[in-house]
């Protein structure tokens, strides 16, 4: 009898399991997922980035201030809201849902836009494959994600599916809209051959779960899973429902602090933010953007905050990681400029994610040493505090 409790006790813990073999987090810890340190690239609409190799370059491989290179994020989370005539891909504020609501032949548009030649989706491959010939094979193989348009609830001019018009106000109709999505980019995905790039699930790109959005966000996560997929989500830091996003089928989801873009807001949010998500069991975001350059009274303490933070809180050896880094952010630290101190705070957030990619994923570490002499005349070690405080 003991030998039947211990088989059953064994097969309900492995049905707990992700397809993958991905463990999911628990109140009272961080989580850790194999896609350690997701980078948002926000796409599509005109005044986005076009992600060619060139400029996915600096989030695939990292140039020092002394010159060495080391490969930077592994999961990239492709998202848009909205479209060139301002329709949108998610809920808005604009009170005119039928007219600022996407349709079907825009969210055809997203995914062409992603499947470009030579950017998106295809200029990051490029790059991945240009970064292998420099650093060699990376410990990890690259991860995409993508998010899944909202079936905004009311919206009724969508268009039709399998010759039926799509009514948004009822729940069946929204699920088929988002399962006709997942299924048409899997399957155009799967057309491109990517050698170098992997898709690995997909990302509810509202931040917050509507009040009549429990049933499609559950029965949604269950699709993805049922493609061997996993689901992702970011709420911001006081959204509704963000407690409970394993009872809605995510497998990960990383919580907001939204400290870097409030001067007002001290940086012991930071650690509030950090604490909150240990307790909820969810990863967390690092947030900044090009204000960092551009209004460096407001904004230039606030990016090196949350670096501190994680360094404090253990976030850097224990969780899972999203980067909202605006669309340029990263590619302004990586131009050229005289400030370089502003290069070194790069350095210092790429060489925790260097160090990440080595200890996640098992493989030795290969150290560069940096060749900068250091005040004392030794070369500095990149752990040296002498190095990040100037």
């Amino acid at each position: 009898m003991k030998h039947y409790r211990l088989l059953w006790a064994l097969l309900a813990l492995l049905a707990c399991l992700p397809a993958s073999g991905q463990i999911r987090a628990s109140r009272g810890a961080y989580p850790t997922n194999y896609v350690n340190d997701v980078v948002l690239m926000y796409y599509g609409a005109s005044w986005r980035m076009k992600w060619t190799p060139e400029q996915v370059e600096p989030l695939v491989m990292h140039t020092f201030v002394d010159g060495h290179k080391d490969w930077m994020f592994p999961g990239f989370l492709f998202l848009e809201f909205q479209n060139n005539e301002k329709r949108f891909f998610n809920y808005h504020t604009d009170k005119d849902t039928e007219l600022n609501s996407a349709r079907r032949e825009d969210w055809l548009w997203l995914q062409d836009r992603l499947f470009a030649k030579g950017k998106d989706l295809d200029g990051l491959n490029t790059a991945v494959g240009n970064a292998i010939k420099q650093l060699g094979t990376p410990p990890f193989r690259h991860k995409v994600i993508v998010n899944v348009p909202t079936p905004i609830i009311g919206h009724k001019s969508w268009g039709t599916l399998n010759g039926k018009k799509m009514n948004f106000s009822k729940t069946a109709d929204r699920i088929a809209a988002a399962k006709w999505y997942i299924d048409t980019f899997i399957e155009r995905y799967n057309q491109q051959g990517f050698k170098n790039i992997d898709l690995d699930g997909f990302y509810w790109c509202d931040e917050w779960i509507g009040e009549n959005d429990d049933e499609l966000v559950k029965t949604v996560a269950n699709y993805i899973h049922s493609k061997n997929m996993h689901f992702y989500w970011i709420p911001f830091f006081n959204s509704r429902r963000a407690s409970q996003w394993q009872e809605f089928g995510f497998d990960i989801a990383y919580l907001q602090p939204g400290h870097f873009f409030h001067p007002n807001v001290a940086d012991s949010r930071l650690d509030e933010a950090c604490q909150r998500a240990r307790n909820w069991g969810m990863g967390l975001e690092m947030e900044f953007d090009k204000r960092y350059f551009t209004k460096r009274n407001q904004y230039q303490k606030r990016f090196p905050a949350y670096i501190d933070a994680f360094e404090r809180n253990g976030v850097w050896e224990n969780s899972a990681i999203a980067y909202y880094v605006e669309n340029n952010a990263v590619n302004l630290f990586a131009a050229d400029t005289t400030r370089v101190s502003d290069k070194r705070v790069m350095d210092r957030m790429a060489q925790h994610i260097a160090d990440r990619n080595r200890t996640f994923h098992a493989t030795p570490a290969t150290t560069q040493p940096s060749t900068e002499p250091s005040t004392s005349g030794k070369p500095l070690d990149w752990r040296d505090p002498e190095y990040w405080h100037f």
